[in-house]
């Protein structure tokens, strides 16, 4: 339902709408990146399709959850600890623990 009304309400084939512009963004004398910049020309989606997409996403977001607390529960006792230290020590290309 969010994909149908996001292809009926938005006007993402407008090149004129995007006014798109480049630029380097200087962020610290001699170093830049690169900034592509253009209008936001998304329309909102019908407030009911928000709704169920955010209700659907909380669903699964606990689901995910859930089972990955099952997860690192059988992998307790494999899986090595290791702490935030033993990570700064650790030499590129050795394992921790």
């Amino acid at each position: 339902m969010a994909m149908e009304d996001r292809n009926k309400l938005l006007a993402h084939s407008d090149p004129d709408g995007w006014n798109m512009r480049a630029f380097f963004l200087e962020f610290a004398p001699g170093r830049r990146t690169l900034v592509p910049l253009s209008s936001d020309v998304r329309a909102p989606l019908v407030h009911d399709a928000v709704i169920q997409l955010r209700d659907m996403c909380g669903k699964l977001m606990e689901l995910v959850f859930q089972e990955r607390m099952k997860l690192e529960k059988d992998l307790a006792d494999v899986l090595p600890v290791v702490t935030a230290d033993d990570m700064r020590r650790e030499e590129p290309g050795e394992e921790a623990g």
